[in-house]
């Protein structure tokens, strides 16, 4: 793999992480109705 995209990858899933962090008390509602 190269490494931006293993770069990119990471990144992606430390936001994902954080958006998980701060959106944990709201429900997922939101998303399915998007």
């Amino acid at each position: 793999m190269r490494p931006v995209v293993a770069l990119l990858l990471f990144a992606s899933l430390a936001l994902a992480a954080c958006q998980r962090e701060e959106r944990d008390t709201r429900p997922q509602s939101a998303l399915g109705s998007g």
